[in-house]
């Protein structure tokens, strides 16, 4: 599962993260994914620390470079002989690329 917060949210993400563990079946297997800018080390740290007693829980961190908002992305998928239209993230703000991001990534 994919889900994006910054610095500011870490102890609302954390919470989240905390009930994904408490409602997690021990049988299966979660890939967290956090979509993250600027969280702190030590707030990353608190966080890893949360799963670290669950073997069946593993968290990543993806950072939202910079350098993201001056690339051009160009959808994978062509409907027919029909372009779908290609996005710029140049004035984009972060949370909006993220928002983005979430809603492109394959299951």
């Amino acid at each position: 599962m994919v889900i994006s917060f910054d610095d500011n949210y870490a102890i609302s993400g954390g919470a989240l993260i905390n009930s994904i563990i408490r409602h997690a079946d021990k049988n299966k297997n979660y890939d967290i994914v956090v979509l993250e800018n600027k969280v702190s080390y030590l707030n990353k740290t608190r966080l890893v620390n949360l799963t670290s007693a669950h073997p069946n829980i593993s968290l990543r961190f993806l950072t939202l470079m910079p350098s993201l908002k001056l690339t051009v992305c160009i959808p994978e998928r062509i409907l027919a002989h029909q372009r779908m239209p290609v996005f710029l993230f140049l004035n984009c703000s972060d949370d909006t690329i993220k928002s983005y991001l979430l809603i492109r990534i394959p299951l």
